[in-house]
């Protein structure tokens, strides 16, 4: 992983150099090219100690001049002696460790405002995504409810309010009482109340139905939950003998004890 902040080499002009030595700037320039020829005839690199650059004068005149690393300085100071050269390695010294300064806050700076950058980019891309997610399940929902609705059957409005005496009866919703009912159907008739649903819903292109709707349409299924609903509406009194519903004599689910 790449670093964020980044070792930028330092340096300090030879116009800086020459005030601090209190030599004349073109001299130290032909110190350092006879350094530099010293440098390539040993065949040592000077990139690392001098960089050739150039600046513009006072009168708007381009001339030459070098960047100096603090290799170069520690290069120059060993050619000094006595309080000049004492004087020199404390200015530079100095300087080198201001840039430095200067350059780690620069770049802890540039740190936080890249991080930060990436922090929004981040945060507005997850907003973008989730309010696409949003908008397509919504749209979806919209979809599911304009593309399916439950139809109506007169025998539902027949087996109502008897559902509504079970559930008073029992104390239990409505939900509860369809898994009891299709209980009941698996238990007394065998069959699989699980594969006829997903068979329903698969031949109407539904995800889901309400629980006995697959039952609902069809007349064998339909005298079955009768038989079921109605002989627990007689075994528990909740509807007398002689009312005209079919009854069943059979153990239930319903015969658990109410608490």
């Amino acid at each position: 992983m790449n670093s964020i902040i980044t070792n930028k080499i330092e340096t300090v002009t030879s116009m800086e150099v020459a005030n601090m030595i209190g030599k004349e700037h073109f001299k130290l320039l032909r110190d350092i090219r006879r350094y530099i020829k010293q440098f390539d005839a040993s065949k040592i690199g000077f990139v690392d100690f001098f960089q050739e650059s150039e600046y513009v004068d006072s009168k708007g005149e381009t001339r030459p001049c070098f960047n100096i690393t603090r290799k170069g300085c520690d290069f120059i100071a060993n050619k000094l002696t006595g309080q000049k050269g004492t004087e020199f390695t404390a200015k530079y010294v100095n300087k080198f460790y201001e840039l430095e300064e200067n350059n780690l806050t620069n770049s802890l700076i540039q740190a936080l405002i890249t991080v930060s950058e990436s922090m929004i980019d981040m945060k507005s891309n997850m907003e973008n995504r989730l309010s696409q997610i949003e908008e397509k399940l919504e749209s979806q929902k919209c979809i599911e409810t304009q593309a399916y609705k439950k139809p109506y059957n007169p025998w539902f409005s027949k087996m109502n309010p008897k559902y509504k005496l079970l559930e008073e009866h029992f104390n239990i919703t409505r939900g509860q009482l369809y898994k009891d009912i299709l209980l009941e159907l698996e238990n007394i008739y065998n069959i699989d109340t699980v594969q006829i649903q997903a068979d329903y819903c698969y031949e109407n292109n539904v995800e889901s139905c309400y629980p006995l709707e697959p039952y609902e349409f069809v007349p064998k299924y339909r005298e079955m939950i009768e038989q079921v609903v109605n002989s627990n509406l007689i075994k528990y009194g909740i509807a007398a003998e002689n009312d005209p519903i079919a009854s069943t004599k059979h153990v239930t689910i319903f015969d658990t004890p109410v608490e």
